[in-house]
């Protein structure tokens, strides 16, 4: 086998590999492969070449875990794997298939740290397609997360409550008017006590931090203020928020992927 390249094999698994001709697929393998799957296998493998062995039964040579992947090294032309052989008989062979298989789905996903991880990767230039995801694997997840942050969102108001507003109830007159912030009386709103209001201004882009919050200043023209105001809205209500900085950072991350994925 010193003919033979094996580079794609891990150099720890090389001393495994047997030819696929050798090879046969289980005829009664319970899990299918469509042709996503299947994609997807082999992106990664050429990406990261085999770093696992498939689980083979000496009887037949027939694949108890990695139908998916004989399948996906097929396409990339590769003429052998790296496998561990077992003497296992009928019943053991279909028990450890069935095993392997359902152990995998039965885990979760943390969508909040997968969908950040994602997102560095695209950072750094890295293919989704080459961990496994298609560009609408990405938009569900994006879904995913929103939905999540909203549940987290829900439940934090449940534990914590707003306290009650106590006081005069606020009468029509003092309401503030159509056409401006004063109240309709046309009195002017003091400042509540022991608060400092400061004008802030920025450059475009400046970056306020303070306590662990930073703040990201940016000014627009009348026209380009009331256009974003619009388009705020309508993010606010997609994402279902009524949080400004929530609706920018979707907004901005969903773009962000998108635009990296050229």
């Amino acid at each position: 086998m010193s003919n033979v390249d094996l580079s794609y094999i891990h150099e720890s698994l090389r001393h495994l590999a047997v030819p696929i001709s050798d090879l046969t697929i289980d005829p009664n393998n319970a899990r299918l492969h469509p042709e996503k799957n299947v994609k997807g296998i082999a992106d990664s493998y050429r990406r990261f070449g085999q770093r696992k062995p498939i689980v083979v039964r000496k009887n037949g040579m027939i694949i108890e875990a990695g139908n998916g992947t004989l399948a996906a090294i097929k396409t990339l032309g590769w003429t052998h794997l790296a496998c561990v052989v077992c003497d296992d008989d009928d019943v053991e062979a279909m028990a450890y298939a069935i095993a392997d298989n359902r152990t995998a789905e039965m885990a979760d996903w943390d969508y909040d740290v997968l969908g950040k991880q994602l997102f560095d990767l695209v950072e750094k230039d890295v293919s989704i397609k080459e961990v496994g995801f298609s560009d609408e694997d990405l938009d569900q997840l994006l879904s995913e997360m929103d939905k999540t942050a909203q549940e987290i969102k829900v439940e934090e108001r449940k534990a914590n409550p707003p306290p009650r507003q106590g006081g005069r109830k606020i009468k029509n007159e003092d309401k503030p008017s159509d056409t401006g912030s004063e109240p309709a009386t046309g009195v002017k709103r003091t400042p509540p006590p022991n608060q400092d209001h400061v004008e802030l201004k920025k450059p475009e882009g400046a970056v306020v931090k303070q306590q662990g919050i930073n703040q990201l200043i940016l000014l627009f023209d009348d026209q380009q203020f009331e256009a974003v105001k619009g388009y705020l809205h309508e993010i606010k209500v997609y994402h279902d928020t009524t949080d400004n900085s929530t609706a920018v950072f979707q907004a901005i991350m969903e773009a962000a992927i998108k635009y990296r994925r050229g």
